[in-house]
């Protein structure tokens, strides 16, 4: 109940629903939005300290695109400007490590800090052994790296939803909100079989 917060919520509908059942990703399925919380109304500096330390990205598109999961472990995004689409259905083992590529611009013309985190089955998810992974976005481009997460250990199928944060720990102004956009990645279903 001291100090400064930030505070991520998500709504998200047809849980009971799964991309592999539908045949295709579902990117209709919810909203997201962070807010400050400060508990000193005296705090004229607001830090916000993150967890990790920042990333490059392994490679970038000199094109932006929304916030994408994929396969595109070749880089064909780089050769034809298209961007693959998530798996449907990605079928893996109980608690089986699997990774993916990550697809995430900052808004305009700008370079920022773009934070990601995942949830399995509607449970927060660790992202490459962390709480999330922090992406470092050049100017004007869409960054590209890989991200590995764990398969839950009981089989079943399971919705994968992946969020991008940008501007995760800087004070919101209330000037450029798109600066603290969070948006979600299509979803689509992990299938644990043993």
């Amino acid at each position: 109940m001291s100090g400064a917060h930030k505070l991520f919520i998500t709504f998200n509908i047809g849980s009971e629903i799964h991309a592999k059942e539908l045949n295709q990703i579902i990117p209709w399925y919810g909203a997201s939005i962070v807010q400050d919380i400060v508990f000193e109304s005296s705090l004229k500096n607001v830090d916000f300290i993150p967890q990790a330390e920042s990333t490059k990205p392994a490679n970038e598109s000199d094109l932006q695109y929304d916030y994408t999961l994929n396969q595109d472990f070749d880089f064909q995004i780089l050769k034809t400007g298209v961007m693959p689409p998530p798996p449907v259905t990605l079928t893996v083992k109980p608690q089986e490590k699997f990774k993916l590529m990550y697809n995430v611009s900052y808004p305009g013309n700008k370079a920022g800090q773009v934070l990601i985190m995942a949830t399995v089955g509607f449970e927060s998810a660790t992202v490459n052994d962390k709480p999330y992974l922090l992406v470092d976005v050049p100017e004007s481009k869409t960054a590209i790296g890989e991200i590995n997460l764990v398969a839950p250990k009981t089989t079943g199928l399971y919705e994968v939803i992946s969020y991008s944060i940008n501007s995760p720990f800087e004070k919101i102004d209330g000037k450029s909100l798109e600066d603290f956009r969070a948006q979600a990645a299509p979803r689509f279903t992990l299938e644990v079989k043993d």
